[in-house]
């Protein structure tokens, strides 16, 4: 006969796996978007990202970072401007920000 917590331990199980693996498949499946990048702009994206990363909150709901786009600075504090998208569980897209040399701003 099978136990009547038998079902509610795999459900458990599977849930924890499930999470486990929407964790992690979205920095497998998305790349960090700084290949289609050359020069001093994939430098750039290198650095932005590096820098949004150290903010610190990455560890929470964002699970993947991607460079969109670089532009020229248009102010006298930045060298660039990268666009970064932020990915959530599941490859959900979660926030963007705004990187340059002076921070980082939520848009």
């Amino acid at each position: 006969m099978i136990s009547k917590k038998k079902p509610f331990v795999l459900a458990g199980i599977t849930l924890i796996v499930v999470l486990i693996l929407s964790y992690i498949l979205p920095a497998v499946l998305i790349s960090d978007g700084v290949s289609k990048f050359t020069g001093a702009d994939k430098e750039h994206a290198i650095s932005a990202l590096t820098q949004l990363r150290h903010r610190g909150d990455w560890i929470g709901l964002n699970t993947q970072f991607k460079v969109i786009d670089i532009q020229p600075a248009d102010t006298d504090c930045t060298k660039y401007k990268a666009t970064i998208q932020g990915y959530t569980i599941f490859g959900i897209k979660r926030s963007t920000y705004q990187v340059t040399d002076c921070g980082i701003t939520d848009l």
